[in-house]
């Protein structure tokens, strides 16, 4: 798994992206997706639709952490993926709300 910005520049990634569970992957290089690209319109599309997908959740993202406090982005992401949530260690869980993880505990104390 990398980024997705990663993968456009072909430049190596600034964050780490960790499976926490089993998981199986398919690889795809930069070349096969651009033969993708060139073969047919309806390959076009998708890699548009993928690259909306990803402006839209960076956007989401990066105005989450603009306008919410640690609670409401736990909250939200707490109403979003419950099932994750328990499964994710809490240092991870942390860093990916942008608090540390004395806070996160305090976080969660208050919220359940």
């Amino acid at each position: 798994m990398g980024s997705f910005s990663s993968f456009i520049t072909q430049k190596v990634a600034e964050e780490n992206i960790q499976a926490l569970t089993d998981t199986e992957i398919e690889v795809i290089h930069k070349e096969g997706i651009e033969k993708l690209y060139s073969s047919s319109i309806y390959w076009q599309e998708v890699g548009r639709k993928i690259a909306e997908i990803e402006y839209v959740t960076l956007q989401k993202r990066m105005i989450s952490f603009q306008k919410l406090s640690g609670t409401q982005r736990y909250e939200e992401l707490y109403q979003n993926h419950k099932n994750y949530i328990q499964q994710i260690p809490l240092q991870y869980l942390a860093s990916y709300l942008g608090v540390t993880p004395r806070h996160l505990s305090r976080i969660r104390k208050a919220v359940l």
